[in-house]
């Protein structure tokens, strides 16, 4: 499939709510990186960048607990030191949600020999 234009991929729905884009790094974020960045920016994606994260996990944490206090619906994490296509990113934002699907309930009950 030929890339599309950033112009021309679909922007996350606004009935989706916010979508952000978290990215923790350490020693900055590489020009690629900020080139593709600056693009989910101008098309309306709120681009996070946290500098100074060593321990990447408690990072991502933070990051993610205050997207989701911020109203975020839709988050993406993207590594600092990776070069990636604007729209690649838009149309995962776009993904509609997971279905939800209703299991059978089972009794929970304490088995004890």
């Amino acid at each position: 499939m030929p890339p599309i234009p950033v112009g021309e991929a679909n922007p996350p729905t606004a009935t989706r709510g916010p979508s952000f884009v978290l990215v923790p790094h350490l020693n900055g974020i590489e020009p690629e990186c900020e080139k593709a960045l600056q693009q989910l920016e101008q098309s309306g994606v709120r681009v996070v960048r946290r500098a100074g994260c060593s321990a990447i996990d408690v990072a991502r944490n933070e990051m993610l607990s205050d997207a989701l206090h911020d109203g975020a619906e839709s988050m993406l994490f993207i590594a600092s030191d990776i070069g990636f296509e604007a729209q690649d990113a838009l149309r995962l934002l776009a993904r509609p949600e997971p279905r939800k699907e209703k299991g059978k309930k089972r009794s929970r009950e304490l088995h004890s020999r």
